[in-house]
């Protein structure tokens, strides 16, 4: 298999952000942060249950997050890096942020996604349930300045996992909804998005890929 992104952890960082422990890429579909102008997102239940702790305390990020905009935010991710500052500020005010205590479902396994998230805060873990909501298998855990949920935006298709917050965490909500909107008002903004979120999945799938072919190789 011809070298790719995929076999390089560094760069499937700076597209997924950065783990704690890495999220298995069979995961993909179902792959940030805020402040300013978000708006709240509706309440979501939260389960039973003692969250984990988690492993690693230490932040990756030297400069306390808290300190930037939701714009600014916005324009370190993958997916509107290519966006004009005047197309992040519109942006920011049409995302919701929703905050979610530890052992709080962010969303479920099984259900229609509508929207992507992306940690503002904390850390998420991803997991995989079975019929009856047990967990099944830990897929990873995700810190701030993560995302995943992106497929959501194409199609409402159900989810392959669960996503609980570990500990606080802040997210920012952005819906297929408001993208469509964008997409309709805001063309241009609208094909910059779709290129990335394009781009973003198909290196995930190339990380699929290569994780099946080292699998087999063993």
């Amino acid at each position: 298999m011809p070298a790719s992104m995929a076999d390089d952890p560094e760069q499937m960082k700076a597209i997924r952000g950065s783990p704690r422990a890495q999220v298995r890429a069979a995961a993909a579909e179902d792959a940030g942060r805020a402040g300013g102008s978000a708006r709240s997102a509706p309440a979501r239940p939260a389960t039973g249950g003692n969250a984990p702790k988690a492993t690693f305390l230490s932040r990756l990020f030297t400069r306390r997050k808290s300190e930037r905009t939701t714009s600014q935010l916005l324009g370190e991710i993958p997916l509107f890096d290519t966006l004009s500052a005047k197309e992040l500020n519109l942006l920011a005010a049409m995302v919701y942020e929703r905050s979610y205590e530890a052992g709080e479902l962010i969303c479920e396994q099984g259900t229609p996604g509508a929207a992507m998230y992306i940690v503002k805060t904390g850390l998420v873990e991803l997991f995989r349930q079975d019929r009856q909501g047990r967990q099944l298998q830990s897929l990873g855990y995700l810190e701030a300045g993560s995302f995943f949920g992106e497929g959501a935006l194409l199609e409402g298709t159900e989810r392959f996992m669960s996503a609980r917050a570990v500990e606080p965490t802040e997210a920012l909500v952005f819906f297929r909804a408001d993208l469509d909107s964008i997409v309709a008002r805001m063309p241009t903004t609208g094909t910059k998005i779709l290129r990335k979120l394009a781009w973003v999945i198909s290196r995930m799938m190339e990380s699929t890929l290569a994780e099946l072919y080292r699998e087999a190789e063993r």
